[in-house]
């Protein structure tokens, strides 16, 4: 797989937009998919075998969810900044931030297994292991999370550790929010975590969003911007692959409609093929 070099976050050829103070107070975050309906990799050579076939739509299920999943989160976290009382944004928050974990670990161990591929030898598999490591410290503190609970106790932390973001209120002015929220009881020596971000540019404006387990912490802006950067570099490694050849189809969607036959009797429906009429 190719390697186009490690872009930063807010290198301008990435950077989301370019904000005033009107488009953040009507701030929607990006609901569109991560490939377009076009993509390489949403349609694959016919012969190619079905094993490898099925790991590279896992793959890119698992890169699609965690894009998606983090746009959900920048809107949960910018409504509750906006709402501080309601609570419903905050639990939406942590859903998704639980899940996006969830997803790159899942990502991980897709392409550890993918067939065909020579991952040692390719430098973006290799970084994007190395870049997501602190993953899997996270997703087996939330798989086994009835066996922390005695050990977070005694600390004094937080059931669900600590979700931290920075909302830019006014570009123009300079003026943002740095906000945390540990859910679960308030220990009387519990440490709230916050960061800095004065003097950073920001990619919208909800951005620098982490999860923190006492001294540890997954910077979750920075790891979806490092699995969008491995599916641009698959997208690009099977663009040639794909050409000219006959593709498989993808995402089946089907719909059964039913309507009751008005009767007496309420369990009678109507047949799903009219008798004919003799």
């Amino acid at each position: 797989m190719p390697d186009p070099g490690r872009m930063k976050r807010h290198d301008p050829v990435i950077q989301t937009c370019t904000m005033n103070s009107q488009d953040a107070d009507s701030y929607q975050p990006n609901s569109s998919a991560l490939f377009p309906d076009d993509a390489a990799i949403l349609s694959l050579p016919s012969d190619i075998q079905p094993q490898q076939c099925l790991y590279f739509h896992g793959i890119r299920i698992c890169l699609e969810m965690t894009w998606l999943g983090y746009q959900r989160l920048l809107g949960s976290l910018w409504a509750a900044t906006q709402n501080p009382s309601e609570r419903l944004y905050r639990i939406l928050g942590f859903a998704d931030a639980w899940s996006i974990v969830d997803s790159v670990h899942r990502l991980r161990g897709l392409l550890d297994q993918l067939p065909g591929v020579k991952k040692k030898r390719s430098l973006g598999f290799r970084r994007f292991r190395e870049e997501t490591a602190a993953v899997e410290d996270f997703r087996h503190f939330i798989q086994h999370l009835r066996n922390e609970v005695p050990d977070l106790a005694a600390g004094q932390l937080a059931v669900m550790g600590t979700l931290s973001w920075c909302v830019l209120r006014d570009p123009a002015g300079g003026e943002l929010s740095v906000c945390s929220c540990t859910p679960g009881p308030r220990f009387r020596e519990s440490r709230v975590a916050l960061q800095n971000p004065i003097g950073r540019p920001f990619g919208g404006p909800v951005d620098y969003v982490a999860l923190q387990l006492g001294e540890r912490r997954l910077d979750l802006s920075e790891l979806v911007f490092i699995t969008r950067h491995l599916g641009a570099q698959l997208e690009q490694s099977l663009q040639g692959q794909t050409a000219e050849v006959e593709k498989v189809g993808y995402d089946v969607l089907v719909e059964c409609r039913m309507r009751r036959r008005p009767s007496n009797n309420p369990m009678q429906t109507e047949p799903a093929v009219p008798a004919d009429n003799e």
